[in-house]
């Protein structure tokens, strides 16, 4: 599958959340200054960053990297710590997996949560099992994101 966990062994560089620019001390401190605005984060860059923090996860194989994507205990959350897990267990090892979206739509939104559809491609990748290697082909598909603000940043909560 392209997103949902459970790869059949056959399954993307994180930004991390975004860095706020650094201030700068004014000059002339009776010369009001305004401080540069954050980065804006579009649907297009939320979705690039999870998806990326998602793959980053499983190419090193840390489920701690996965809060970076997904929402704790969310759906997506439940479903990809077990099968990181379960690959652990079994000595899989991801290389070279990432995915990469193409045009986001938005169809829902409010301040907490946001539903988009997006077509994303994931990368061809080598899974190595024990001796065993073998490259799994790329793949695209069209997938709806359910997605949550967890603090300050959006988070994976489900796709469908």
């Amino acid at each position: 599958s392209v997103l949902p966990g459970r790869p059949t062994y056959a399954v993307g560089a994180v930004t991390g959340p975004p860095s706020t620019p650094a201030t700068t001390a004014p000059s002339n401190p009776a010369t009001p200054t305004t401080s540069p605005a954050a980065p804006v984060q579009t649907p297009s860059r939320i979705v690039t960053d999870l998806v990326a923090a998602r793959a980053r996860a499983w190419n090193q194989e840390d489920p701690q990297l996965l809060a970076l994507a997904l929402a704790p205990n969310s759906p997506a959350d439940k479903a990809d710590r077990a099968a990181l897990h379960s690959a652990r267990q079994q000595g899989v090892d991801y290389q070279g997996l990432s995915f990469v979206p193409g045009q986001v739509s938005v169809t829902a939104r409010d301040a907490d949560r946001m539903t988009v559809v997006v077509p994303i491609r994931r990368s061809d990748y080598v899974v190595t099992v024990a001796a065993s290697t073998r490259s799994q082909p790329a793949d695209s598909r069209r997938v709806t994101l359910h997605l949550v603000k967890v603090g300050d940043h959006w988070r994976i909560h489900s796709w469908t």
